[in-house]
């Protein structure tokens, strides 16, 4: 029967298990990046969502209070939700 070497198979699986380590410990030790807003209203779910229908005349902007990804499909812009208040249809800019 034949016998693996074992100073050769202990450094190897050593080092495997130091080079599994090593990963274990870069990729859990870096501290992960936080998105910081100034304003808290723009991380809720809604916003007053600025967008200019297809075919609006003079190519003014419709203000409505949407979900940030419906606001996202009409390629809107989402705004802080002061900026809808007392912007009805006839008043948008």
């Amino acid at each position: 029967m034949h016998r693996l070497p074992t100073p050769c198979y202990r450094t190897r699986m050593r080092s495997i298990a130091l080079g599994i380590a090593l990963m274990v410990a870069v990729a859990c030790g870096t501290p992960t990046k936080r998105v910081e807003h100034d304003n808290d209203e723009l991380e809720s779910e809604t916003c007053c969502c600025r967008w200019t229908p297809i075919g609006a005349e003079d190519g003014r902007p419709t203000y409505e209070e949407l979900n940030r990804m419906e606001c996202s499909e009409k390629q809107g812009e989402c705004l802080a939700a002061s900026n809808c208040a007392g912007k009805a249809d006839g008043e948008n800019e």
